[in-house]
């Protein structure tokens, strides 16, 4: 399933639609079927908005994949923190892509890099294509990024 926080809608708060306690759990319970999850959050054109959650870990159900989508565009910006950790060690069979677009930043202030430069173990992307890391001020990148754009990771689950 999907869930849009969507800044640019009319009477839309200009931060934090999500109360910032909430955690980020994606995939179903109980459940052989494969799943995918989507967090897009949309900023709305010519506004600064953000939207912080706090929640301690970032899971995905075991055989799932999920996206967290952060864009904007009309000269806004949106800076989506996510405050919680992924696990070092992922569910089996999952996967997980943040992709920023159109000057979006995700941001994980308390997220730590792997011997590797990778955020936990493999099946963390950047916009699906690089695996991904943070840079010095903890914003989302792709970690062929931070090798200073030499060569592209592609991993097929």
């Amino acid at each position: 399933g999907t869930l849009v926080l969507d800044f640019s809608r009319s009477g839309a708060a200009a931060n934090n639609i999500l109360p910032s306690t909430s955690a980020l759990s994606f995939g179903q319970a109980n459940s052989s079927a494969p799943f995918a999850s989507t967090l897009s959050v949309i900023g709305a054109p010519g506004v600064s908005n953000t939207q912080t959650i706090i929640g301690p870990v970032l899971t995905v159900t075991a055989g799932d994949s999920a996206h967290i989508q952060a864009s904007t565009s009309g000269g806004g910006s949106l800076l989506l923190t996510l405050s919680g950790t992924i696990a070092t060690a992922r569910a089996f069979g999952s996967a997980l892509s943040f992709e920023p677009a159109g000057g979006a930043i995700i941001n994980m202030p308390n997220q730590t890099i792997t011997a590797t430069g990778m955020l936990a173990s493999y099946g963390i992307f950047y916009n699906g294509v690089d695996f991904a890391s943070v840079d010095g001020s903890k914003n989302v990148v792709g970690l062929a990024t931070l090798n200073s754009g030499t060569g592209r990771a592609i991993f097929i689950l």
